[in-house]
């Protein structure tokens, strides 16, 4: 009977690997990728080219400079939106102004912008990746909202930024059964950490993937993800991970396969 089951499975498995092999045969040109902000800074450019090694044959598209009518209009012509890492989102979005002295950088041009394409991007049911400062955004223009400085509002929280390059680094667990407790078939790991501020409540519309030893959510997803795309919001930077597969590349890989069905369907 287990042998019955295994090759089942494996069936399954090829079957799966086959069609979305068949969709991007389908996919003449190249499939566009939007991301909210790609340059010209060589950080920015770490995220372009961790989804180029997963697949050479994507187009990306920096929407950073342009205004939100024009990113919303380009949005139209891609399959997948990207949000990248960077500043502290504006406490006013979440009803917290009056802690607005206890943030960084504030990059109110981008939030604009940004918000602009995360409402186009859910509205067309586009895949989305969202990195560190993106999955932040992303909470909270869905109602959820942020702790505007981890180590100031977390009791006992573990370090999720340093001042070295490399960042910091923690263990997380994974959510058993979730998405990516599956993908990774593991039920923790180790990721990298360079951020102040994080989820403090979730949206309604995500369920928890993951979360730190303090319990903070370090990755997250669509409660109910049936008939949606591919949504993948993670607070470490999977840009900075090349090494770890897991948690990076591997992540990227089926994200790119979730834009390819997604660019074949609309």
């Amino acid at each position: 009977m287990n042998k019955v089951i295994k090759l089942l499975a494996i069936s399954l498995l090829i079957s799966y690997q086959l069609n979305i092999e068949n969709v991007m045969g389908q996919t003449k040109e190249k499939v566009k990728v939007a991301f909210s902000k790609a340059g010209p800074e060589e950080k920015y450019k770490l995220y372009t080219r961790l989804f180029l090694t997963e697949d050479p044959g994507i187009e990306c598209v920096d929407m950073s400079g342009l205004s939100p009518a024009g990113a919303v209009g380009l949005l139209e012509g891609c399959s997948g939106l990207v949000l990248t890492g960077g500043n502290d989102v504006d406490p006013n979005l979440y009803q917290k102004k009056d802690q607005t002295g206890r943030c960084g950088v504030i990059d109110y041009t981008r939030d604009t912008l940004e918000i602009a394409l995360i409402k186009k991007a859910l509205e067309k049911g586009m895949p989305v990746f969202a990195i560190c400062r993106g999955a932040q955004l992303l909470n909270v223009v869905e109602g959820g909202s942020l702790f505007i400085d981890i180590p100031g509002d977390l009791p006992n929280a573990v370090i999720h930024r340093n001042d070295q390059p490399e960042g910091a680094s923690h263990d997380i667990e994974l959510v058993p059964g979730s998405w990516l407790n599956t993908v990774v078939k593991s039920g923790r790991g180790q990721v990298n950490s360079y951020h102040h501020q994080g989820v403090e409540r979730l949206a309604g519309p995500f369920t928890p993937w993951a979360r730190a030893a303090d319990g903070l959510i370090e990755a997250y997803g669509w409660k109910n993800p049936e008939n949606k795309s591919l949504l993948i919001a993670v607070q470490w930077h999977p840009e900075r991970m090349t090494a770890n597969k897991l948690f990076s590349g591997l992540l990227a890989k089926k994200w790119i396969e979730a834009v390819y069905i997604y660019g074949v369907k609309k």
